[in-house]
């Protein structure tokens, strides 16, 4: 019984797929969603002992993650019988997203969303995370080339979202002037 509801269900979806279109907003999300994924999940690899960054890091580049997104997507909108997607479908494909990243890391990211510039200490803060973790994420992120630490003199360094990641934005926006903050 189950067995043919879903694959009724998945017969008339399979059906629609070819209704579905996607219109140039949602694609830039999907992009930038897929660049933030890449260098949320980019492995940095440590010494065990000295936590020294042994090799740069290399994210992947966003164009399989884009398609696996625009997949979703667009079985998400022909299961429901929709020719183009609404913030409902773009927010369950954001949230897969963000599964796949480690959520310190995430929570560092969200931070910068909101913020062009940030010390380790209102990091810290606004993440709700132990100072030393905010500082392994830093250096990370700057491994990764999405943050740059700025020395201040007699003052703690502050930490820069680079002007060349807007992905970090745009990732975490998924319609005009709309923010993805459900978890």
């Amino acid at each position: 019984m189950v067995a043919d509801v879903a694959a009724g269900m998945v017969e008339r979806g399979v059906r629609h797929l070819a209704d579905v279109t996607i219109p140039p907003w949602a694609l830039d999300r999907l992009i930038g969603l897929a660049e933030l994924t890449a260098v949320g999940r980019a492995a940095v690899s440590r010494d065990g002992y000295s936590k020294v960054i042994r090799v740069i890091p290399e994210p992947e580049g966003p164009a399989r993650l884009v398609q696996q997104f625009e997949k979703l997507r667009h079985g998400l909108c022909a299961i429901q019988r929709l020719t183009e997607p609404s913030e409902k479908e773009l927010l369950v494909v954001a949230k897969v997203a963000r599964d796949t990243m480690p959520s310190t890391r995430l929570a560092v990211l969200r931070a910068f969303a909101g913020a062009s510039a940030l010390t380790q200490g209102e990091l810290s803060d606004a993440t709700r995370l132990p100072s030393s973790t905010c500082q392994y994420v830093l250096q990370d992120l700057t491994a990764l080339d999405v943050v740059l630490r700025r020395p201040r003199p007699r003052a703690h360094a502050s930490w820069l979202r680079k002007a060349g990641r807007s992905s970090t934005r745009r990732a975490f926006s998924v319609g005009p002037g709309r923010e993805i903050t459900k978890r």
